[in-house]
């Protein structure tokens, strides 16, 4: 039974429940996000090298924008990790 008559709604409703993705708690899956998580250290690495090297203020700044990127989704990743 639908929480209401109107077709825009029980349509909505029907796609928020079809795209809900049951979590994939799997040692696999726990293996690939370990993976990521390293390899978002090592792209982090990477970087900070290439800041060393370089001397063009404008570059350091993007590189400083892509590292705290990288970061952000590090922490995301853990985040979802933990769970």
């Amino acid at each position: 039974m639908y929480l209401s008559h109107d077709p825009y709604f029980q349509i909505g409703f029907i796609e928020i429940v079809m795209n809900e993705k049951a979590e994939d708690i799997s040692d696999e899956s726990k293996k690939n996000h370990s993976a990521y998580y390293k390899s978002l250290n090592k792209t982090i690495e990477n970087i900070q090298k290439e800041k060393l090297e370089e001397t063009e203020p404008t570059i350091i700044k993007h590189l400083n924008s892509r590292i705290e990127v990288v970061d952000l989704d590090k922490k995301e990743s853990k985040i979802c990790f933990q769970k």
